[in-house]
């Protein structure tokens, strides 16, 4: 076997190279086939790579099995350059483009599941495809994104009752058009006036004409009232009466988790990063909302 081994690494070139060639094809065709089924991405990586290794050294035993051609067996060296290159091609093939693989599959995914009727099956395909992208930072097409978004819209708006399906299709959409919006330039020529974080119940608070107000890392429900939990109320300077949950004016809502059930509520210059949604989509308010969050404006402006 030794001398075979010999023989790969060594003078049979054309083996060698068939031997790579194979595993990188299996690498590719099981991460394909798996993804297609339905399987995560990262799950299918993982299942081609050690599928390929197999292959590997599958091919390589099955080689050194046979019996040698050559009469006089071969001195066996040191560790040739040659199998180390041949290795490092084959472990190239396998984990060095798998970031750029991902993304591929994410955006040729969502762009399938865009063109296929809106089943339960493919309102649940967009949900898991968007939040992997989301989680691993991949850049999706946004044309792609508002339309799948729109269609889910439109969708619900001519449907009865409550789509679960539909309604975390969006959400999970939405998520990702937040995390899109956010890049670190985000905050120029802006400036920010009271900030509040994390805290229990309702929020008072006072923004000075001009300035912007940072939420972060906090749950608002858009359309509370005074007294509830997840109430913001802010009161804008010149103003004569403060406004409890029914306006935001030059808001940045930052990682926070944002509510609305069904209430009237109006946005004006407001911003969304990197947050989390949970909208219903039985009412025309909660379907234009939607819609405003998914335009991806620098500041959303609407009436819901």
């Amino acid at each position: 076997m030794l001398i075979r081994l010999n023989e790969l690494i060594g003078p049979d070139r054309r083996t060698r190279w068939k031997i790579i060639f194979v595993s990188g094809g299996i690498i590719a065709s099981w991460g394909i086939i798996r993804e297609a089924l339905g399987g995560s991405v990262r799950d299918a990586q993982i299942e081609a790579t050690m599928v390929g290794a197999i292959a590997f050294f599958a091919q390589c035993f099955a080689y050194c099995s046979k019996r040698s051609g050559i009469a006089a067996p071969l001195p066996i060296g040191a560790f040739p350059r040659r199998f180390a290159v041949a290795a490092g091609v084959l472990l190239f093939l396998s984990l060095v483009p798998a970031p750029l693989l991902n993304a591929e599959i994410l955006r040729r995914r969502l762009k399938d599941l865009s063109l296929r009727p809106l089943s339960p099956d493919t309102l649940e395909g967009i949900k898991e495809v968007v939040d992997t992208a989301r989680v691993q930072r991949v850049v999706l097409d946004p044309n792609v994104i508002a339309k799948v978004g729109s269609e889910i819209i439109n969708s619900a708006s001519s449907s009865t009752g409550d789509n679960e399906y539909a309604k975390r299709a969006l959400d999970e959409v939405m998520n990702y058009r937040s995390f899109s919006n956010f890049n670190s330039g985000v905050f120029e020529n802006m400036k920010i006036g009271a900030t509040t974080g994390p805290g229990d119940g309702a929020q008072w608070l006072t923004v000075k004409h001009g300035e912007w107000l940072l939420v972060h890392d906090t749950t608002i429900v858009l359309d509370a009232e005074k007294g509830e939990v997840g109430a913001l109320w802010v009161q804008y300077q010149q103003e004569t009466a403060p406004n409890v949950g029914v306006e935001y004016h030059n808001i940045i809502f930052k990682d926070c988790k944002i509510e609305y059930r069904s209430r009237s509520v109006r946005l004006n210059q407001v911003i969304f990063l990197n947050c989390k949604f949970s909208i219903g989509l039985t009412t025309e308010r909660g379907r234009r909302l939607a819609a405003a969050i998914l335009s991806n404006k620098r500041g959303i402006t609407c009436c819901a």
